[in-house]
């Protein structure tokens, strides 16, 4: 398999962009993901940035799409395929028509209602959801595309400093990235889906594509 060495937050955007799509972390199929194209040295080093510190980044930036959008897994996909991902994930159904179809889950339904009035920051979000069902609910709306990460923040003390761990902040897809969500809507979700597997080759094989895409 070809990988691309990762030193910096330019090389993992790039390796987006050129690749199609990137899981976070390393996972079933080796070697493809930026935890394994990047030296082991940069990763949770006091004073050394990498692929934790360089994803905050890419999310705020929206030059690339990141959420979990691997088996679960938190991952990158490029604006030019995120349109295909989509279409194909979502299977010609907008989040409404999901819902009138009886597909989406009660929780599924609770925490996009709150994500769309703005209740986006993975605390606020905990404390206004209540109940069990908030992480499977996130991730399904991660994984059908029709929620994505816009950033990360932290809390501040009194004196205006940030402290504390990372908080994540989610949004609606297509507020984050507006038509670009439905501009391959006039495709089938299978020819969506060969797209996607085809822009892969270089890098997986067919059966791989297909796995990752699931």
């Amino acid at each position: 398999m070809k990988t691309i060495p990762l030193r910096s937050e330019k090389d993992l955007t790039q390796a987006v962009e050129e690749i199609g799509l990137l899981p976070l972390f390393a996972g079933k199929i080796p070697g493809f993901s930026a935890e394994e194209m990047t030296p082991r040295d940069m990763w949770f080093q006091d004073g050394v940035e990498g692929p934790w510190e360089w994803r905050e980044a890419l999310a705020a930036e929206g030059r690339v799409v990141y959420a979990k959008l691997f088996h679960g897994k938190a991952g990158f996909v490029s604006r030019e395929l995120f349109g295909h991902l989509a279409n194909y994930r979502r299977q010609g159904y907008d989040f409404d028509a999901r819902v009138d179809d009886g597909l989406a889950r009660e929780p599924e339904r609770r925490l996009y209602a709150l994500i769309q009035q703005g209740c986006g920051r993975s605390d606020d979000m905990r404390r206004a959801f209540g109940g069990k069902g908030l992480e499977s609910a996130r991730t399904a709306l991660q994984m059908q595309t029709y929620v994505a990460i816009s950033g990360f923040e932290r809390h501040i003390n009194r004196r205006g400093e940030p402290y504390g761990w990372a908080m994540a902040r989610y949004a609606l897809a297509e507020d984050l990235f507006g038509d670009l969500c439905v501009s391959a809507y006039d495709f089938a979700p299978e020819a969506s889906l060969e797209i996607l597997c085809r822009r892969l080759s270089g890098w997986l094989t067919y059966d791989q594509a297909l796995w990752l895409l699931q």
